[in-house]
């Protein structure tokens, strides 16, 4: 059987994020992980020509980690044995899964899927294609 000893769990700040949220409570009371990865790739604007935009890439950066740190707190159990990184990028979402799932040697991802929910959906296709 495959040993999940660390997962990423990718958010995007959607309504998605309660729903892996709460599921990723639930896997690390009863699973033997050892480390859990939180993931969130915000969009690079220093992209777009404007290096004034880079303070405001910091920002968002410090903004969306200090806001899932809030999220963990709310769900996550304290006496989860698990150790919680929080981990926000910039740049191109698949991409950076990717270089995270190699640097971290990640077992297993854990990703929504929305269907029903608000948001395209096509990062799963994406991701599974790279």
């Amino acid at each position: 059987m495959l040993e999940t000893r660390r997962i990423l769990v990718c958010l995007d700040g959607s309504e998605m994020d309660a729903t892996l949220l709460s599921f990723v409570s639930f896997i690390s009371q009863s699973s033997p992980a050892e480390d859990i990865f939180f993931m969130n790739v915000v969009t690079n604007l220093s992209e777009l020509g404007d290096s004034s935009f880079k303070k405001l890439d910091d920002a968002v950066i410090k903004y969306r980690k200090d806001e899932i740190h809030q999220q963990l707190k709310e769900t996550i159990p304290h006496d989860a044995a698990a150790n919680i990184h929080v981990v926000v990028r910039k740049g191109n979402p698949s991409r950076e899964v990717l270089k995270c799932l190699e640097k971290e040697s990640i077992d297993v991802v854990i990703s929504g899927s929305k269907w029903k929910s608000k948001g395209s959906g096509i990062f799963n296709q994406r991701l599974a294609r790279r």
